[in-house]
């Protein structure tokens, strides 16, 4: 069911059913986007560095889950 409101809801929406989805299937959740042959860098790592938590320096470069998700189309009112 659509959320009611902007966009940005629908997206998170969206989103936070992708990943429920699948999380019966964790430990190991398969990524909807390889980096492969490049690598990857890990924004939150980033974030937490820059924020001044201690974090290994080769999180920067860990794999990262992707999971794409497409919003439910809205319906007329």
């Amino acid at each position: 069911m659509p959320t009611a409101g902007d966009p940005h809801a629908a997206d998170a929406e969206a989103a936070a059913r992708a990943l429920a989805e699948r999380l019966p299937g964790l430990p190991r959740i398969a990524t909807d986007v390889e980096c492969a042959p490049h690598g990857s860098l890990n924004l939150l790592a980033a974030a937490a560095l820059w924020a001044g938590l201690d974090l290994p320096g080769h999180e920067l470069r860990t794999d990262v889950l992707v999971l794409r998700a497409r919003p439910a189309p809205r319906r007329p009112a």
